[in-house]
């Protein structure tokens, strides 16, 4: 819980995201540590390896959620891991064989003359 709200604090301040951003960050850590917590009885970030965020991306995707929000809850993850990284809280980066989902790209729209 510490190392998730000095990584906001970090977001927040030091990165000055937009509190859009910061709110939704908050939430897709509060989504993954809820998974890790109901399918592997724990909510260290120490604890986490990439097997475990791999079937949270795969359940996520059981559950009809888009690739284009699965990809920024993965970035949020990454951000977080390389944050604790960066301070000593954790010696091996479980998001370093984590590849995003392919996200379909939009067609242009034209306006008629």
């Amino acid at each position: 819980m510490k190392a998730r709200s000095s990584f906001i604090q970090y977001i927040k301040f030091e990165k000055r995201f937009s509190p859009h951003t910061v709110l939704a960050y908050e939430s897709d850590l509060g989504q993954f540590f809820n998974y890790t917590k109901e399918t592997y009885e724990t909510e260290l970030p120490e604890e986490v390896n990439h097997s475990m965020v791999r079937s949270w991306i795969v359940n996520m995707m059981e559950q009809k959620i888009t690739p284009r929000s699965i990809t920024r809850k993965i970035t949020t993850l990454k951000t977080f891991y390389k944050f604790l990284l960066r301070n000593g809280d954790i010696t091996a980066n479980p998001m370093q064989k984590v590849q995003a989902p392919k996200i379909s790209k939009r067609l242009p729209v034209y306006v008629e003359e």
